[in-house]
């Protein structure tokens, strides 16, 4: 006959909301991680911010803007294979123009940090497509406005990643329109022109 155990009336467990020390956290919604090169790609925005380069206070914002971490729980996430391989496809670009013809394209610190990067580095956590879709740059005269147009309206038709990609050049006059299709024309480096048959 099996034995009749005694039952108390003693709680068996803890009070709601209170856990054992060391004990798992409850589940429930994850935190967002921290996004893979985040260190590095703020510390290359510290070094941007303390280079002695004259900048605008505009400037100094768009870089201190760049909430690689907070941003994580507002939608956005920053994906750096993205930032990064969108930065090589300007190496694949040559110079044209003057003592510059024939040397690969390289961007300028502040081109990377506050145009490329950005643009191309931050992705909705909903969809995985871009957070910004639009892009307006103010960069004084020399500064290779059109150049970094034209690479990135390459950018946008080979390697995107996008089947049946457009890209327009627009200005006020037809033949400020043709200075980028120009040089997008001229600055497809031969590893590029291998790569595609534009």
């Amino acid at each position: 006959m099996p034995s009749k155990r005694k039952k108390t009336n003693k709680p068996t467990g803890l009070p709601r909301g209170k856990r054992k020390a060391g004990a798992a956290p409850p589940r429930g919604p994850r935190a967002p991680r921290r996004a893979k090169g985040v260190p590095e790609r703020l510390k290359k925005l510290s070094r941007l911010l303390k280079d002695g380069r004259p900048r605008s206070r505009l400037e100094t914002l768009t870089i201190q803007r760049h909430d690689l971490e907070p941003a994580h729980g507002r939608g956005f996430y920053w994906d750096e294979d993205e930032a990064r391989r969108n930065v090589a496809f300007f190496g694949l670009l040559k110079h044209w123009r003057a003592e510059w013809a024939g040397r690969p394209l390289s961007l300028e610190p502040w081109q990377e940090q506050c145009l490329i990067a950005p643009l191309f580095g931050w992705k909705r956590q909903s969809d995985g497509t871009r957070r910004f879709r639009k892009a307006y740059f103010e960069i004084p005269r020399k500064n290779g406005k059109t150049i970094t147009s034209a690479g990135l309206a390459l950018q946008g038709l080979v390697a995107d990643n996008e089947p049946g990609a457009e890209v327009y050049s627009a200005a006020t006059k037809r033949e400020q329109a043709l200075y980028c299709f120009e040089d997008a024309k001229m600055i497809m480096g031969d590893a590029l022109r291998r790569l595609t048959r534009v």
